[in-house]
């Protein structure tokens, strides 16, 4: 018996000693379910409800309008590891219970996850499940948790008090998928092995249904408010049974009035009065999906709702008339009772399905996808780094091919074939897609979790996991490349000769934001983008595991050259860099929690994880509020923090974001600050801070560089802010360096940046910046002052390393004068009047680097076009919109204010009305944080 225990607890040593071994799990992460959500819990008594969901996460959500609060990591490997298919809110609202494809991997035993409901901490676990986890349920006194198991294994019953196994039933043919408890006591289960079983109060299993099931397949198990009837939905059937629960004799069948439009009837739900029941399932017409409602009084049907979201994986009533749900693409919604959403959050990726189009340029460098039901799409550019909208039909994009005259390829979910040799495929493995590699003669081919290459005589070349399904896949016509389409809404280039991978895409669902990374975890993004994937490190079950942004590496991992040349790499050099080689020799962030600590304070704690945690910013809304003296941490606070922080007041939310950097890597923890509080919610101005600096000439280069109006630009947008400023902030501080004054070099405007360091929480910075600028092959940025050396330039645009001690103001010293700043941060750049100077100006990583520090930032035009000067002004096109955009005719919004994006839109539109058509096009870019974009220039009523 020792020596059984004994070799057990050495298994469940080494089963998490692998999962901490395992690779970092790079995750998508935009603020939505990105997979399937399977369990839904409403708390209505806390205003939340909480959801699970196969991509591997937990997450709280406010009822009122579907606003996240928190987000939850389960320990998680690639493949279904961590994948989650039930969720439990004990009676109390203390204590959540999840679980699914959980430990299954490592342990060979399933575990279910008990979670403190209020702070998210991790209780500890149910492990040593001989099934995958399928149902979760607490007993009305919350002294229970029944569990349902995949397979055969039937039901568990464990005590909470002591986490002690109780009761089990193996007698089970089928999975059992859903179990609830009466409000007496009584326990019923639905089973796929044909049966509804009910089990007394101490489980004593009391029956069993015998006839008059409208299937053979219970899936969906729902029991009316009264306890008095239970309602069952099936896996095989459009149509639903009551059964008294106490006897489980069948009462009567509903049936839909449109019945063909179900394959089946998998989740049921009784309305909060339980005068209605809704039930739904797989459509038979399309991917809608169409809720059926019955009035339970005499039976009579009620218009269906249509939901159009895919598969319902969760059908929960939390009121009379309203409905929460949540679907197979991540959809959450509440609906009213005329099926109107109250309302609706769409999920983190696009649906790709069968009709999504998966295009290629002919050396794979290009792709284009048409989301269903679409006649345009996007398309985007490797080469470039660029995103843009497209028609499906753009000839430079071709479809896959799937007809070849020497290829006989037979298809279907079931199987694939090839010149009739079939695919090897798992259980419950189904093909989605296929393309024929014309240069390399080979067909490749998408299932539910892998990518497949097989040789014209059907012979697998080589076949690759995938963490989720491949939706679509094409090759390039050189042969060079397999592209796939995944569910989880990425795009992955693969090398057609191995299989290995060599970069990835994901573009968000709104076409906004973009993130493009290597296997090495290099990579580059839209401004925002790199906020949207991130690595999971796991640390064994007991402990939740560690998420770390992309954007905490930016120090390391922001390297677009990397990601524009992967796909000039062959795959050898590409698997060379391997992610977890590469994230092995990067310091890891700090450790930060965030938690209320009652007398209207948070309570931080962060932990150094090597390297000393240098400095400490709070921002609230985005906007940072820790002055430049009070950012340093010293003694052991470079070890081990712990401070109390004040709430941030106010009626309307307050985001608090707290940043600790170790001088490579940046640890961040938010928390959403709901609860109203006594003071008015009014910004105040506080203090205006104005630098503006323009440099016509410049006296170490060549004369023919030298600009026309830069330095007029600077002196009067200078003057018009400090005139309207006077208007709205508390006082106006302006200063201009420019040939009209005082003179913009070098030092001068060093020293104007370090006054910076004055600033506080409440005021706000603009930062005016015109003159030449150039970046190097790394994308860094460096403005040209009036004694730039030629020697610098020359520099900078043979590709070398320019230091501090250069007499060029390189984007680190601008950047790390405006992020160490506290207060509302602007940077308004126009320095992409390059045609007199060789090399180019690339506005990415300025625009990028600004984004991620919550800088507003305004750029003049594109870096791939001429930023105008306007003759007729003697300004800069760009900075003649700004001077005429501040103006109260251009409150659009008419909310009496003229605000920063107001007065960006105006100047834009300025741009276009006046530039010269035959030098190009001139787009002006903007990026900022909505507490900035927001923030209120000058009255516009009298």
């Amino acid at each position: 018996m020792c020596a059984s225990r004994c070799w057990l607890v050495f298994f469940c040593l080494l089963a998490r000693l692998a999962l901490a071994a395992s690779d970092p799990l790079l995750q998508i992460e935009a603020g939505r379910h990105a997979a399937f959500v399977h369990a839904l819990v409403a708390d209505p008594a806390h205003g939340e409800f909480w959801s699970a969901s196969e991509d591997k996460t937990l997450r709280r959500w406010r009822l009122s309008d579907g606003r996240l609060l928190d987000t939850l990591r389960v320990p998680a490997r690639a493949g279904a590891q961590g994948q989650l298919y039930a969720l439990a809110l004990s009676p109390d609202g203390h204590t959540l219970a999840t679980g699914g494809w959980t430990c299954w991997d490592i342990e060979h035993r399933a575990c279910i996850y008990l979670v403190d409901r209020a702070t998210g901490a991790l209780l500890g676990r149910l492990p040593d499940l001989e099934e995958v986890v399928a149902s979760l349920k607490f007993s009305p006194d919350g002294r229970f948790l029944a569990v349902g198991l995949m397979g055969r294994e039937g039901l568990r019953v464990f005590r909470l008090q002591d986490r002690r196994l109780v009761f089990s039933d193996r007698d089970y043919r089928d999975k059992l998928l859903e179990l609830d408890f009466t409000p007496q006591g009584q326990l019923l289960t639905a089973s796929l092995d044909g049966f509804v079983r009910l089990y007394g109060a101490d489980f004593t299993l009391l029956g069993r249904s015998v006839a008059g099931l409208a299937g053979r397949e219970p899936f969906g198990l729902s029991i009316s408010p009264s306890g008095a009837e239970v309602a069952i939905g099936f896996n095989d059937a459009p149509r639903v049974t009551i059964l008294r629960a106490d006897t489980l004799a069948v009462q009567r069948q509903l049936i839909p009035p449109a019945v063909d439009r179900f394959r089946q009837l998998t989740r049921v739900a009784w309305s909060g009065d339980g005068r209605t029941f809704f039930a739904t399932g797989e459509s038979s017409v399309g991917s809608e999906s169409v809720i059926a409602r019955w009035r339970m009084a005499d039976g009579r049907s009620l218009p269906s709702l249509v939901t159009a979201t895919g598969r319902i994986g969760a059908l929960v009533s939390i009121s009379a008339q309203q409905l929460l749900l949540g679907s197979e693409q991540g959809v959450l919604a509440i609906l009213s009772d005329d099926g109107q959403p109250r309302w609706r959050l769409e999920g983190a990726v696009d649906n790709f399905d069968a009709r999504t189009e998966l295009r290629l340029t002919a050396d794979g460098t290009g792709v284009g996808v048409r989301r269903p039901g679409n006649n345009s799409g996007w398309r985007f550019d490797v080469a470039h780094l660029l995103l843009t909208t497209q028609s499906a039909q753009e000839p430079a994009l071709r479809a896959a091919v799937t007809r070849q005259s020497n290829l006989t390829v037979t298809f279907s979910a079931e199987s694939l074939s090839v010149n009739g040799r079939a695919l090897a495929l798992e259980p419950l493995e189904r093909v989605h897609s296929y393309a024929i590699d014309v240069a390399g003669r080979q067909v490749v081919a998408g299932t539910e979790w892998a990518l497949h290459a097989l040789s014209v005589e059907g012979q697998k070349r080589w076949a690759v996991r995938t963490s989720t399904t491949v939706r679509q896949v094409n090759v390039s016509a050189d042969g060079r490349w397999v592209v796939a389409l995944l569910a989880d809404g990425t795009v992955r280039w693969f090398a057609a000769s191995s299989g290995a991978e060599v970069l990835s895409l994901f573009v968000s669902r709104r076409l906004t934001q973009w993130v493009a990374w290597t296997p090495s975890g290099r990579y580059a993004s839209s401004p925002l983008g790199d906020e949207l994937v991130g690595w999971q490190w796991a640390h064994g079950f007991d402990t939740w595991p560690d998420y770390f942004r992309a954007v905490q590496f930016e120090n390391d991992l922001y390297q677009p050259a990397d990601v524009t040349r992967a796909l000039r790499a062959d795959s050898a050099a590409a698997k060379s860099r391997s992610l977890p080689g590469l994230l092995a020799t990067l310091p890891l962030p700090p450790r930060l929690t965030l938690v209320a600590s009652g007398n209207a304070k948070l309570l931080l704690t962060a932990s150094s994880s090597g390297l000393p945690m240098l400095a400490m910013t709070v921002y609230i809304n985005d906007i940072p509020q820790t002055r430049t003296v009070e950012r340093a941490l010293s003694g052991r606070d470079q070890q081990t923090l712990v401070r109390e922080l004040p709430l941030p007041l106010g009626r309307s939310d307050r985001t608090i974001r707290v940043e600790i950097s170790n001088g490579r890597s940046l640890g961040l923890v938010e928390r959403l600050i709901t609860e109203p509080a006594a003071a008015a919610d009014n910004i105040e101005p506080g203090d205006l801070y104005v630098f503006a600096v323009g440099v016509n000439h410049f006296t170490q280069l060549d004369p023919g560089v030298a600009l026309s109006y830069a330095a007029r630009d600077a002196e009067e947008v200078a003057a018009m802010l400090r005139r309207w400023g006077a208007r709205r902030f508390r006082q106006v501080h302006v200063q201009t360096l420019s040939d009209l004054g005082t003179l913009p070099t070098q030092a001068a405007i060093r020293s104007i940046l370090a006054r910076l360091a004055d600033v506080r929480g409440n005021d706000t910075v603009m930062v005016f910046l015109a003159s030449h600028g150039i970046s190097d092959d790394a994308g860094n940025y460096y403005f040209v002052p009036r004694d730039a050396r030629s020697v610098d330039v020359d520099a900078v645009l043979a590709g070398k390393v320019v230091d501090d001690s250069a007499s060029l103001l390189g984007w680190a010293v601008i950047f790390e004068r405006l992020r160490q700043t506290a207060g509302r941060r602007f940077l308004i750049v126009d320095t992409c009047q390059a045609r007199n100077v060789v090399g180019r100006f690339d506005p990415r990583s300025l625009v990028k680097r600004s984004a991620s520090s919550r800088i507003g930032f305004m750029l003049a035009s594109r870096g791939d076009e001429e930023s105008q000067e306007y003759a007729r002004s003697r300004h800069g096109l760009f900075t003649l919109g700004l001077l005429q955009g501040l103006q109260p005719a251009n409150d659009r919004n008419r909310d009496g204010r003229v605000n920063v994006r107001e007065w960006f839109e105006a100047a834009a539109s300025t741009v276009e009305r006046l530039r010269d058509r035959s030098i190009g096009p001139q787009t002006p870019q903007f990026e900022a944080p909505e507490s900035l974009a927001a923030l209120p220039l000058l009255e516009s009523a009298p």
